[in-house]
């Protein structure tokens, strides 16, 4: 079968893994419905750059098989929990009806660790999603049904969810942007854990299941760094090197965004194990806490 890959969403984190797969000897396909995020893929040529919508199926005649691996990295088209739904349930359907009609063996999708319904600040593991998908919050739900869905789907042979952590890297800095505005408070409870992982280290973790010479059973993985923090400590560290005083958190300034993340009330609240992805493909993450990554973007 071709070394053909096909990457949905190309944005923060497809521009960087389409870059790095065409250096590594992939066909790189690209598709996104933001014109200009494909064009800043310089390696990946203007024809195998597919702009449309990823629910409908305007596209699919217009992506070639076979395909070794189709990586589903999409966003949320916006609209709130509208386009949750429009992004991760009918982009995922309607790249499941474009794979019937070609020979795709690998499908990968990235979710989040928001199907994680703990706000207590306890360990979890891929184990331990809700039974029920009421105990979720509304944007978990979503994507916890987009990966029951992708699991059982047998048009691909094979098929992996990695789960997620809070994304940051270079132009996207979690809380950094806010100090150096001067901003000296921050929504939400400072006692809560942050499960964060670098854009870099995504990339990586990516290719590092695509090595694998065969996958195992449909599953879900964590992708997130080795440390879970506080964001009070992630918050007072980046301002001590800004030398800027520590902002203060206060939950009642959440926003929409916020109530949607809610759990019987509660925002999310855990520490996320990466533990199962390291054992499968002895990926590790390049920078293993917080202070590793920012201390990179500190001094670039």
């Amino acid at each position: 079968m071709s070394r053909r890959m096909v990457i949905f969403g190309c944005g923060y984190v497809g521009r960087p893994l389409a870059e790095v797969a065409d250096a590594s000897g992939w066909e790189v396909w690209i598709h996104s419905r933001n014109a200009g995020s494909l064009a800043a893929v310089g390696a990946v040529p203007p024809e195998r750059r597919i702009v449309a919508d990823l629910h409908g199926e305007a596209w699919h005649d217009r992506l070639p098989g076979p395909v070794e691996a189709a990586v589903n990295l999409v966003s949320s088209a916006g609209n709130g929990l509208e386009g949750y739904e429009l992004s991760y349930l009918e982009g995922n359907r309607s790249i499941a009806r474009w794979a019937e009609k070609r020979s795709v063996r690998r499908f990968l999708f990235t979710s989040a660790t928001s199907v994680y319904p703990q706000t207590d600040g306890s360990r979890v593991t891929e184990a331990d999603v809700p039974a029920d998908p009421e105990d979720l919050s509304p944007n978990g739900r979503v994507l916890r049904q987009a990966e029951k869905e992708i699991l059982a789907n047998t048009v691909f042979p094979e098929r992996m969810v990695l789960r997620l952590g809070g994304i940051y890297g270079p132009g996207r800095h979690l809380y950094l942007d806010r100090l150096r505005k001067g901003e000296s408070v921050i929504p939400g409870e400072g006692g809560d854990f942050l499960n964060l992982v670098h854009r870099d280290d995504i990339v990586a973790a990516i290719l590092a299941a695509l090595r694998l010479p065969e996958w195992p059973l449909p599953a879900c993985y964590n992708v997130v760094d080795d440390a879970p923090a506080p964001k009070a400590e992630i918050a007072a560290w980046l301002a001590e090197r800004l030398e800027l005083p520590a902002p203060r958190f206060d939950p009642a300034l959440a926003g929409q965004r916020s109530r949607r993340r809610r759990i019987g009330g509660r925002l999310p609240n855990r520490q996320v194990d990466n533990g199962a992805f390291r054992d499968l493909t002895g990926w590790a993450p390049r920078h293993p806490d917080f202070r590793s990554g920012y201390k990179q973007l500190l001094e670039g």
